[in-house]
């Protein structure tokens, strides 16, 4: 099992670098986006770093939860992408509870190998 506060520690550390060509992921966001239908009620971005994609997909829709383990990477966030249809959350995702049906689109970039396979 990974150990969260390793990886927790590992990206609160990125979040101080400016530039963005640390995150190689940046780069398939507007070809993710391209999947989002227009007028959605409810994303989730799992693992959100430093909010770039949550911000994308909050023009497509009328609400993005933005996860992130990391709290300085959720700092960041809400300091570059402030939104008012955005909710940054610091946590872990598997210890969130949502009701059945309130999302319409879960998303996720670089953050699914953290996650345990059972």
């Amino acid at each position: 099992m990974e150990d969260y506060n390793v990886v927790k520690t590992d990206f609160n550390e990125i979040s101080e670098l400016d530039e963005l060509k640390w995150n190689h992921n940046n780069c398939y966001f507007k070809h993710l986006i391209k999947f989002i239908p227009n007028n959605v009620e409810t994303c989730l971005d799992i693992g959100c770093g430093k909010g770039e994609l949550s911000l994308m997909l909050s023009k497509k829709s009328k609400k993005v939860i933005s996860v992130d383990l990391a709290d300085k990477m959720i700092e960041k966030a809400k300091v570059l992408h402030p939104n008012k249809n955005i909710q940054y959350i610091c946590g872990n995702i598997l210890d969130m509870k949502f009701q059945n049906d309130s999302i319409d689109v879960i998303i996720t970039t670089a953050t699914a190998h953290h996650l345990p396979y059972e």
